[in-house]
């Protein structure tokens, strides 16, 4: 049975970060995230022949420099899609997300000369309208679902019910971030007491035992995400110097190299798309079971 695996990046500018503080800070209109983090990436997906997909917001959209960044990872195999936030909204919540859904389809179209295929929300903030807008804006894949993971006491959408593998709903291809469950040990709260195929909050041994774990599960897609933010110190919550750096980039790699040891080869969104396509039947399969 084929597996694949997928690293989808929300890709933004860089934000002002308090340090010691767990919260994402205001935006300061820089972006150090892209045009210095991304290329650190680079020897990780060389050495390991990844093919990662960066979801990008139209900040990013908008700076050249960035562009010509992405332009480069395009060439090198790397997808690009959209990742669409609309301030500290639920973007779903927003009645005009369907006229910033095109304002940024736009942007990347002017940027690229081609309409993107994938698609993330800000905040994970996707409902079945977003899905309507997407497909009528030419997208294939989404990937907003957090599978597990219960939004609606801060506004958002409750996926505690939806699957942690591909489904096809109202055309589109929606591709869940892995999680499994939650972390009973784990002493806070949030989004992190649950097992994300993330390494913002994780050791190596943690990521190793949830790819353990999708296996044992018969898990054939593994989608592990994270922020190009956490690449640069004190952009985010999770890295706070150089050193942070170069072991966050480790820490990425080993679990790569350990998803590839598991049987998983690499992907991009619209790659899955192709795949998947072909393996299911026509029409929407909308599995909402996990």
């Amino acid at each position: 049975m084929a597996k694949w695996f997928t690293v989808t990046i929300d890709t933004e500018g860089d934000r002002a970060c308090p340090f010691f503080v767990r919260r994402w800070g205001p935006l300061t209109g820089k972006f150090n995230s892209v045009l210095e983090g991304i290329p650190r990436l680079r020897s990780v997906w060389n050495s390991l022949s990844v093919l990662p997909v960066y979801l990008v917001t139209d900040g990013v959209l908008s700076c050249p420099d960035c562009v010509g960044v992405l332009k480069q990872e395009q060439g090198a195999g790397a997808e690009i899609g959209t990742h669409l936030h609309i301030g500290d909204e639920f973007p779903c919540n927003v009645p005009q997300e369907r006229r910033h859904l095109e304002q940024l389809t736009s942007l990347y179209e002017r940027a690229f000369g081609a309409r993107p295929c994938s698609y993330r929300a800000g905040r994970y903030g996707m409902s079945d309208k977003t899905l309507t807008a997407l497909g009528e804006l030419g997208y294939k894949v989404d990937s907003s679902v957090t599978p597990y993971v219960d939004w609606s006491a801060q506004g958002g959408p409750d996926y505690r019910l939806f699957s942690n593998q591909p489904y096809w709903e109202r055309g589109i291809l929606e591709v869940p971030i892995t999680i499994l469950g939650m972390r009973n040990w784990w002493p806070f709260g949030g989004w992190s007491r649950y097992r994300w195929l993330r390494p913002s909050v994780a050791t190596v041994e943690h990521l190793r035992r949830i790819v353990d774990l999708a296996c044992q599960a018969g898990l054939e897609v593994l989608n592990m995400t994270f922020h190009t933010m956490e690449l640069i110190p004190r952009a985010s919550p999770y890295v706070r110097t150089q050193v942070g750096t170069v072991l966050f980039l480790r820490r990425i790699e080993k679990t790569v190299a350990y998803m590839i040891k598991r049987g998983f080869e690499a992907t991009t969104l619209s790659g899955l798309y192709a795949k998947w396509g072909r393996q299911e039947p026509a029409g929407d399969n909308v599995l909402k079971s996990v």
